[in-house]
């Protein structure tokens, strides 16, 4: 479906621009949902929010469809266009912008029903010129489910999508992390010999959960975790046609599904951790780096951003105080935490898991990261927006870290 363009963007609520030392911060309301505990934008590591041709899009599930709607200005929003049918919680789809197309992968939360693909052109007007229709990406036997579905594209333009497949009805395990990849660039969906391949199986109650980043010359770099037959999080490079060695990133203790990766280059960035969220980078010479420590408050699950050259921002949930915070790391010096979103009086959605909030991939001279989340306690739960603009110039490094 392509949406007629829209000419008049719908102001939906008041909003504020506030100075923060050399940022400017922009906040709004996009829209409300019905979709089950919030889960309208969930969750960070499929990507939902992203500026294309000159206006941020934000994807998300009304509790019905998944929709999207954009604004020039991080204000005022167009009335929303259909995505595609049937994503009664965000979670059910994941896109991904390469920086000319935008590609969503997509499940239902029927037993065996199919993983889908879609990718078109985002257009200044809001519309989405379709050039590749929805296709089956990967089969799902009867009695089987897919959980988040998250696609990527690597530099060669080819799409990847990961998966976890798992016994349907009451999610039973195993949980097996799966990663599909087209054989082609922009054509129809035809899956590459030998895949989809099986990162792991794991028979116990863990999510192994894979995400993957696009390095150079077609690479890619995957993380799992698991807990058998011993727990952690764990990595796998395609290179060349073929899969490297497994490489063990961190032990016990860890939390799963709380981790998030960006590459820049080569180079991987991962961010994990529940309470206290730990930072490492995969050299691709070196190996891994040592911990370092980004907060010892973060509750929720965490996002990671590429902001340029030695440029990072991390985002992360205090779900106690209903706060979002972020860490910037400018020319490779780690600034201090700082504030970003005061949800206290609307609460975040969900707080148990803190899921739902989801940030740019990258970032734009328009706009150096955003930011959408939701609130309230009962439907219709508000997706609320903010922005920061790029700062002039680099913040002072903390020097306790």
């Amino acid at each position: 479906m392509i949406r007629a363009a829209c000419s008049v963007c719908v102001l939906l609520c008041a909003w504020c621009r506030t100075s923060l030392a050399e940022e400017e911060l922009i906040t709004s309301i996009v829209g409300t949902s019905e979709a089950k505990n919030g889960w309208a934008v969930n969750y960070p590591k499929q990507r939902k929010i992203f500026h294309m041709a000159g206006l941020f899009w934000v994807f998300y599930s009304d509790g019905r469809d998944a929709l999207y709607r954009t604004s020039a200005d991080g204000v005022g929003w167009c009335e929303p266009a259909l995505l595609r049918e049937g994503a009664s919680v965000g979670h059910r789809f994941g896109c991904w912008f390469d920086g000319q197309k935008v590609h969503y992968a997509f499940c239902s939360s029927e037993d065996g029903e199919d993983v889908v693909y879609r990718c078109g052109i985002p257009n200044a007007d809001g519309t989405i010129t379709w050039t590749v229709s929805e296709q089956v990406a990967c089969e799902v036997p009867e009695g089987k489910n897919v959980m988040y579905p998250k696609v990527i594209v690597d530099d060669a333009g080819v799409p990847w999508i990961a998966f976890m497949l798992y016994d349907g009805g009451f999610r039973k395990p195993p949980y097996d992390a799966l990663v599909t990849k087209a054989s082609q660039a922009g054509g129809p969906w035809k899956t590459a010999p030998g895949f989809p391949r099986v990162l792991v199986n794991d028979n116990t109650t863990t999510y192994p959960d894979p995400l993957g980043v696009p390095l150079t010359k077609g690479k890619t770099f995957w993380v799992y975790n698991r807990d058998t037959p011993e727990e952690g999080y764990y990595g796998r490079c395609w290179s060349e046609q073929s899969w490297e060695a497994e490489e063990t990133i961190a032990g016990s203790p860890f939390s799963h599904g709380l981790y998030s990766l960006a590459a820049d280059g080569d180079e991987v960035h991962l961010i994990f951790g529940g309470g206290i969220i730990r930072y490492r980078k995969r050299d691709p010479e070196k190996g891994w780096s040592e911990d370092f420590q980004i907060s010892d408050l973060g509750s929720g699950h965490t996002s990671i951003t590429v902001t340029g050259p030695g440029g990072l921002i991390v985002t992360w949930l205090d779900t106690c105080t209903n706060t979002v915070h972020y860490r910037e790391m400018i020319a490779g010096q780690w600034n201090a935490p700082r504030l970003w979103l005061d949800a206290s009086r609307e609460g975040l959605a969900d707080p148990e898991l803190g899921i739902n909030c989801n940030t740019i991939v990258a970032s734009t001279e328009a706009v150096k990261v955003g930011l959408v989340c939701t609130t309230g306690t009962k439907p219709p739960f508000q997706i609320q927006f903010a922005a920061i603009r790029p700062v002039a110039h680099a913040l002072p490094a903390d020097p306790g870290k």
